[in-house]
């Protein structure tokens, strides 16, 4: 499309969950044949949560949570949904409702490579009346873009952010403790590059936006008193406030 070749993968996983891990080991090889400067849509029933506020109860297969969890970051991909609205906890895209309890999921998901994750303009969860699950779309323009550099460099400016230095050092030492989950030291290394390099460039990010969003606000705030000046252009509360903001 426009010069981009882009991957649709639909998933449906299994709905027991012994059957699960296989499924996803499965899933991780296909994915592996594919050219990484390729842009990648994966999407579908999941049948499992990667977060604890994904769901009412436990998580019934950790194995294949685990194994997701690892495709997803070795991919660079990002639920797109979740990153529109990062502050709604209370959406939910299977809702199982019985005579005197109510079950709840974020099963059902879209994720984009994070690389294309700009061109992704809009993302929707809607009820659908024929079944229990809800839908979940995503409005993206996609196209060709030119590659950026081969290699990531650390941006070393953020080793003069104490809020990161603290930051990446209780990521890290977390990691560091779950390395007898993975079947070598040189697997757990491999992916723990990958989540530290996604950790700089989440928090590079997510600086951005607060400052943006602190920008923004001041904006508003701004308007607002110009408009309460121009009733009242006299008062000196409002024109020593107006000149702060």
């Amino acid at each position: 499309m426009e010069g981009l070749v882009v991957n649709l993968v639909n998933i449906y996983a299994p709905t027991t969950s012994p059957k699960r891990p296989q499924f996803y080991q499965r899933v991780s090889d296909f994915l592996s044949t594919l050219d990484s400067h390729e842009c990648l849509v994966l999407g579908g029933d999941f049948n499992t949560t990667l977060e604890e506020q994904d769901r009412s109860g436990a998580e019934l297969s950790p194995a294949a949570a685990n194994i997701l969890r690892e495709i997803v970051e070795h991919h660079s991909l990002v639920d797109v949904w979740r990153d529109h609205h990062p502050d709604d906890t209370s959406t939910f895209t299977f809702v199982l409702v019985e005579a005197h309890r109510s079950h709840y999921s974020w099963l059902d998901r879209i994720y984009l490579s994070r690389f294309h994750l700009s061109q992704a303009h809009s993302s929707n969860i809607r009820p659908a009346p024929f079944s229990d699950h809800h839908l979940a779309t995503i409005t993206a323009s996609l196209r060709a873009e030119k590659l950026g550099p081969a290699y990531w460099h650390f941006n070393n400016s953020l080793l003069e952010d104490e809020g990161f230095v603290t930051s990446f050092r209780e990521f890290w030492l977390a990691w560091r403790e779950q390395w007898r989950a993975f079947p070598s030291a040189r697997r757990w290394w491999d992916l723990g590059k990958v989540r530290a390099k996604l950790f700089c460039r989440d928090y590079t990010w997510g600086t951005s936006r607060r400052r943006n969003a602190v920008i923004e606000q001041l904006e508003r705030e701004v308007l607002e008193m110009e408009m309460r000046l121009a009733a009242s252009p006299e008062d000196p509360f409002l024109c020593g406030a107006c000149r702060e903001k």
